[in-house]
């Protein structure tokens, strides 16, 4: 008759233990990215220019997703309103950028 080799029944529950855990911390990662990710989608920012003449809206992709221009506008010279609506949307994806920032500063943190 041979001998079955035992197992060691107390590493089975250490192993079992180990696994629990490093599934939970991947899923906690898992979701906390998907989170991230559905904020990062979600950001806009908004901006009008100083006399409301301009407003425009910019995703977190930094796209330019609204742009109102007020009646005002036609009061203003030409040579001013090309100018107006680049800075007015520049500003805007800007704090669209520090918004992107802050989000990919939290998961960042978060996965170390």
């Amino acid at each position: 008759m041979s001998a079955v080799p035992s197992m060691n029944t107390q590493a089975v529950p250490s192993m079992s233990t180990e696994m629990d855990a490093l599934i939970n911390r991947v899923t906690a990662q898992q979701e906390y990215l998907e989170q991230a990710l559905d904020d990062l989608g979600a950001i806009r920012a908004r901006y009008a220019s100083a006399d409301g003449a301009v407003t425009a809206e910019v995703a977190g992709s930094g796209a330019l997703v609204g742009l109102d221009l007020a009646e005002a506008i036609t009061r203003r010279p030409a040579a001013e309103v090309g100018p107006l609506i680049i800075d007015t949307v520049q500003q805007a994806a800007t704090l669209a950028a520090v918004q992107r920032d802050e989000i990919m500063a939290r998961l960042q943190n978060y996965i170390r």
